[in-house]
């Protein structure tokens, strides 16, 4: 699994592990994730984790409003791709 492809991964774990704690009802945003990292000793840049929830949109994992900027667990369908490795 290349650096990337596992950087995606973490950042979905992340985000879904986010959600199960009770956050997120609002939706989340790259710096909750950031903090949760933080905290797990794996730092890594807003940016980053912004382009890895874009990765996730482009996938159909996660959707993000608009208006609001928050982001948020899509809903589950059967058209949703595997990740990829774009290594």
């Amino acid at each position: 699994m290349s650096t990337e492809l596992r950087r995606t991964h973490v950042v979905l774990d992340i985000f879904k592990s986010l959600i199960a704690d009770g956050n997120g009802s609002d939706g989340l945003r790259a710096g909750d994730i950031c903090t949760r990292l933080r905290e797990m000793g794996l730092p890594m840049d807003t940016w980053q984790v912004r382009g890895e929830l874009s990765n996730l949109e482009a996938n159909g994992s996660v959707v993000v409003d608009s208006h609001s900027g928050a982001w948020f667990l899509a809903e589950p369908t059967d058209s949703e791709a595997p990740l990829k490795d774009t290594a």
